[in-house]
């Protein structure tokens, strides 16, 4: 299957930098849990590459591959020595959802933060925003509230978010929030339960009389556990938490 595929080829790849900064590009590929079994062995990523592998708590009993590029090049090059390495085989389940995402800087809350808490990481929640056609400022507008509430209650939320350009229809985006433990959920209530309502971008929660907005922008939230059996990532990623990314048979 495919991700038994990628984590026995990802130590042969090379790239040019270790990850620094949230990846610019991600392929996300969703797969139905029932129809997902666990790979044979993990491998090494390759430099500036990571496969991060997520089991759903909340939501549909999916299982998502979430993996990084450093440029739409680099994604044609990663599938091309992909196929070349094993021709002929099956790389995705037929029951499989593949998004293609690139970041968005400025709307995304600490992202070099989020990434460095991704190292120490057990698990993630994912916003999933749908907006209208022509509300990108008032979706703008609601991360920039996102981000004050955040502060107000002064709770460590740093996020990536990432605008799905091929796999979802226009106006997708995700936020993803890596947390060390569901306990900052807890803390988040215990500080303020108002204004931890508003930090999780809830539309209804920022503006309960505008009725507009609402319409315009749908929201969603899903928590995910991190699994290092289906993940992947490189010793330097994994280098502040071995036992858990690395963990001995």
């Amino acid at each position: 299957m495919r991700i038994a595929l990628l984590l026995s080829f990802l130590p042969i790849l090379a790239t040019a930098q270790t990850l620094v900064h949230p990846p610019p590009l991600i392929r996300l590929i969703q797969t139905p849990s029932a129809g997902f079994d666990l790979p044979a062995h993990r491998g090494d990523a390759a430099v500036g590459i990571l496969l991060i592998g997520m089991t759903a708590i909340t939501g549909s009993v999916d299982t998502w591959e979430l993996e990084t590029h450093s440029s739409f090049a680099g994604l044609e090059q990663f599938d091309n020595d992909l196929l070349a390495l094993r021709p002929g085989e099956k790389t995705r389940g037929d029951q499989s959802r593949t998004l293609i995402a690139f970041h968005r800087q400025w709307w995304s809350y600490r992202p070099g933060e989020a990434l460095e808490a991704l190292r120490k990481s057990r698990y993630m929640q994912v916003s999933i925003y749908r907006i209208a056609s022509g509300s990108e400022m008032e979706f703008a507008e609601l991360l920039r509230a996102r981000k004050a509430a955040l502060d107000s209650i002064n709770i460590d939320r740093p996020d990536m978010v990432y605008q799905v350009i091929s796999g979802a229809p226009s106006g997708t985006f995700l936020v993803f929030s890596p947390l060390v433990s569901l306990k900052l959920l807890d803390d988040g209530v215990n500080r303020s339960a108002a204004a931890y309502l508003r930090s999780t971008g809830s539309p209804s929660a920022r503006a309960s009389n505008n009725a507009a907005l609402q319409s315009e922008i749908s929201h969603e939230n899903l928590l995910f556990r991190i699994d290092p059996r289906i993940s992947s990532v490189s010793s330097e990623f994994a280098g502040s938490d071995p036992d858990f990314w690395k963990p001995k048979k």
